[in-house]
């Protein structure tokens, strides 16, 4: 199986505008009490498209003014790169750190590298990390986009054709068998289907886990496939249970 990424990305919308974010699944899983201050640096894109998102030419661009920043930020200021947003013709890059002390130099620094492209950046302080929450922590539907962007990353790599029909199967587990009942009970309005072997229990944690596995004739589109995701996940927490995923086989392109 594959490591989990670095970083996650999924969509948002921000003033009424679409973006998308970059979060660290590091400072997801750990974040670090000792960086209190919170770093945001800005700088503009060029070309953007009608709806001020980046074009592939513009991310060649974001992706070396970034490759400089964080390093740098990372080596002077003891910063953790958490973050990123692209955004109405900007990119917004966010760090926690000890201070914001030496910032200003580093990023004269890039922008005698980028002109076109010149950061700003200001520092507040942030001990309780709100800032990231409000911006850039997922929600469920945006956790799932994550997920799914990372299976699908994993299918691409083996030629895999993401249109194409295939059968996939999703579990779910549960600590009850009432739970479970419950949650399968609203599958058949989301068109998934149980099969014979549909449901099994195993231990875990010295205590039985109640499975159960459903399956799906469809291809694997990441926005339909995250939008039925997420509405899994929420059942499965109404019913006091987890969705735990999908897996599939590779379909070739043809």
């Amino acid at each position: 199986m594959p490591s989990t990424p670095r970083y996650g990305l999924f969509p948002t919308e921000i003033d009424g505008r679409p973006g998308w974010v970059t979060v660290s699944m590091d400072w997801l899983a750990r974040p670090d009490p000792s960086k209190a201050t919170w770093l945001h640096i800005r700088f503009p894109f060029q070309p953007a498209d009608a709806q001020g998102l980046p074009t592939p030419g513009a991310m060649e661009v974001i992706n070396q003014v970034e490759d400089m920043i964080v390093p740098m930020l990372e080596e002077k200021l003891k910063a953790q790169h958490v973050g990123s947003i692209s955004s109405g013709g900007a990119r917004n890059v966010y760090f926690y750190a000890p201070s914001d002390r030496g910032m200003a130099d580093a990023l004269r620094l890039v922008a005698a590298q980028f002109p076109a492209a010149a950061p700003g950046g200001i520092g507040r302080s942030d001990p309780q990390h709100q800032l990231f929450a409000e911006l850039l922590e997922p929600d469920l539907g945006q956790f799932e986009f994550m997920k799914n962007a990372w299976v699908l990353e994993q299918l691409e790599q083996a030629g895999d054709d993401h249109a194409a029909p295939r059968m996939i199967e999703h579990f779910a587990s549960f600590p009850t068998a009432e739970g479970r009942e419950q949650f399968a009970g609203e599958l058949p309005e989301l068109d998934l289907a149980l099969g014979e072997d549909a449901f099994f229990t195993e231990a875990r944690d010295g205590a039985e886990a109640f499975i159960v596995k459903f399956t799906q004739h469809a291809g694997v589109e990441i926005f339909a496939l995250s939008d039925l995701t997420a509405q899994l996940a929420q059942n499965a927490i109404d019913a006091g249970g987890e969705y735990e995923g999908w897996e599939t086989e590779p379909v070739a392109k043809q």
